[in-house]
């Protein structure tokens, strides 16, 4: 592994997801499973698009709602549309505070927390994104990577 590759690294979903809970806990902002699949999405395409690696470990699928992790999905789904009442999702991983990884979690909160589900639902939906192109091939269809990193490369 070159020492690029060690310095970026991908990250299981509920390891992402246990930040975003911390941060919305912190700034009292309620999160529900379609909220936090989007704001999951957006940090992995601004991750991937500065490092060249993907931020999660398990690729978005195009779902009707826009961009969803199945394992994640999954996990959460008890919830229905409610808010997210466990504070922590179970895994060892952990992000370091220092990391690269960590400080686009932190923009990606800053900037869209105050986003409701459906507006970040609609900001993933837009003509030509990556969503837009795996969903046109049918729901479920993985979005690629490379359309991922050059969609937030612009």
């Amino acid at each position: 592994m070159s020492e690029h590759q060690q310095a970026h690294r991908t990250y299981p979903s509920t390891a992402v997801a246990n930040c975003f809970l911390a941060l919305a806990k912190e700034d009292n902002i309620p999160l529900t499973n379609l909220k936090i699949q989007k704001l999951i999405y957006f940090a992995n395409g601004v991750y991937l698009a500065a490092t060249g690696v993907p931020l999660v470990d398990e690729p978005f699928q195009a779902w009707s709602y826009g961009p969803v992790l199945l394992k994640l999905y999954s996990l959460l789904r008890v919830f229905r549309n409610s808010p997210i009442t466990i504070e922590r999702l179970p895994t060892t991983e952990t992000i370091d505070t220092g990391s690269q990884a960590y400080a686009i979690i932190i923009g990606v909160w800053d900037r869209l927390k105050k986003y409701t589900a459906w507006q970040l639902v609609e900001l993933t939906h837009q003509d030509g994104s990556p969503w837009h192109k795996a969903v046109s091939k049918g729901r479920f269809t993985v979005i690629d990577n490379q359309d991922l990193k050059q969609y937030f490369s612009n």
